[in-house]
């Protein structure tokens, strides 16, 4: 099992991230080609407000979430709040994410290292992921009580996973999303169950989402705020990962102070517009608690490995043939010092 650092939060922040991964990609193209469609998810995702409910489900593990999403000149920001299971919320916006975790009287924030994509990059992003996944519309279905736009997004080689994705006609909005393994099951699942379109934001609905106004209704005497990702002043590269599947390219390297148990962390992100893969290389520390090998928890699958004294983990909503890939290139930079 990986350590607690690499997934913060597994349920709420898994969900998130698929939620966002394939709403962050879109395209002009024919008006009923799968471009279009894209283009609208991806512009409603962004410009439009809402308020519902979607189940999430990974294993036997299955959640409701209540989802809060105002957008304006700030641009957009979400509180989602599980409704069974362990009670917790998570605040988010372009800046970050903080979640807030009653049990255990703790709130855990992470900053976000960029900002959101803009329209630009859309059609750039598009043309890319065509060379490693097929877009294919596959009729009309009907989710939370709406018409939607059935699409596959099937991967062409083994070294990522695959998408059933339901558009809502009326907004783009997505309101389901399936991820698919390389046997054709489903191995990860968001789907609303209601859905209500907000033409202007309440005072209440835009203080909801402020992660200032948030954070300050919650904390308390004697809570824990744990910084999961602290950015040190050291911005040097020791590291490299010399064999990549094609169409993976970094997106952030950097250096940072895990306030959990301390210590530095080398971290590079990987994506292909569409997956995306974290590197993670710290100073071996007890080994009882270093993951050799691989783990999973759904589709985020894990891999780890030692280099010399430093120890190696790879995470990515990936097959693990990728995690394994990534984890066995990483080296130290020659001529480096090692710190």
């Amino acid at each position: 099992m990986f350590r607690a650092p690499i997934v913060r939060v597994p349920l709420l922040l898994a969900l998130l991230s698929m939620l966002l991964a394939v709403s962050n990609v879109s395209a002009a193209d024919g008006d009923d080609a799968p471009g279009t469609w894209l283009e609208k998810m991806t512009r409603a995702g962004q410009w439009l407000s809402y308020s519902g409910t979607f189940v999430y489900r990974r294993n036997d593990q299955m959640v409701a979430v209540n989802i809060l999403h105002v957008a304006d000149e700030r641009g957009g920001r979400q509180k989602l709040e599980a409704l069974n299971g362990e009670s917790h919320e998570i605040v988010r916006s372009c800046d970050g994410a903080i979640c807030f975790l009653p049990r255990q009287k703790s709130v855990v924030i992470n900053k976000a290292k960029g900002g959101r994509a803009s329209d630009t990059d859309i059609g750039e992003r598009i043309e890319e992921l065509q060379d490693y996944y097929r877009f294919t519309l596959v009729g009309d279905d009907r989710i939370a009580g709406r018409p939607t736009q059935a699409m596959i997004i099937e991967p062409v080689d083994q070294y990522r996973f695959g998408y059933r994705i339901w558009i809502d006609k009326e907004t783009g909005l997505l309101l389901k999303s399936d991820m698919i393994n390389d046997a054709g099951a489903t191995i990860e699942q968001i789907m609303f169950t209601n859905l209500e379109i907000i033409t202007t934001p309440t005072e209440d609905m835009v203080h909801a989402v402020d992660q200032k106004t948030a954070a300050g209704a919650r904390l308390t005497v004697g809570q824990e705020v744990i910084y999961s990702d602290e950015e040190t002043s050291d911005k040097s590269e020791y590291w490299r990962v010399e064999n990549v599947p094609d169409g993976f390219k970094p997106v952030d390297h950097y250096r940072h102070r895990r306030s959990v148990h301390g210590g530095q962390t080398e971290h590079m992100i990987f994506t292909d517009g569409l997956a995306s893969v974290s590197v993670f290389i710290e100073k071996t520390g007890d080994a009882d608690n270093l993951l050799s090998g691989f783990s999973a928890i759904g589709a985020v699958n894990a891999f780890g490995t030692t280099v010399d004294d430093y120890h190696v983990t790879v995470v990515g909503e990936v097959p693990t043939l990728t995690v394994r890939l990534i984890g066995e290139s990483v080296r130290y930079r020659p001529g480096v010092p090692r710190q």
